[in-house]
């Protein structure tokens, strides 16, 4: 019996693999069900248009900002609930490594410094306000 064969669309290639779902991905609109080009090649061309691709994501996000805030914000007051009921099972769920977290970074010294200064700032208005009265 032999195996079917396929050849890489890429003209730099010029490796006749066997035809198999690791040589080549998957693809359900072609006919043999397989990517026209090997992943070697895909692998290459993809990281030869990284730069490409992301011009293009980032001029289209431009292009359609609003209309992605508006999607978005349809979304969010559509499954509001849903979304909250969600936050709080996870938060729930993960309650003692936020809580960890949270003193983890209490206990850095630029938090310390942050929490003085705003004692210091608060105590100034205190007074200011007793002043006043």
């Amino acid at each position: 019996m032999l195996t079917p064969t396929k050849c890489c669309s890429n003209p730099n290639c010029t490796a006749v693999n066997p035809q198999s779902a690791f040589e080549f991905s998957l693809n359900n609109c072609a006919l043999d069900g397989l990517q026209s080009r090997c992943r070697t090649c895909e692998k290459l061309h993809y990281e030869a248009h990284r730069e490409e691709r992301r011009q293009y994501g980032k001029l289209h996000y431009e292009a359609h900002k609003e209309e992605k805030r508006q999607k978005n914000k349809l979304h969010y007051e559509a499954h509001r609930e849903e979304n909250l009921q969600r936050q709080k099972l996870y938060n729930e769920a993960h309650k003692e490594e936020k809580r960890k977290k949270y003193f983890d970074k209490r206990d850095t010294q630029d938090f310390i410094n942050i929490m003085v200064a705003i004692n210091i700032v608060n105590e100034k208005l205190a007074n200011k306000r007793s002043e006043a009265c």
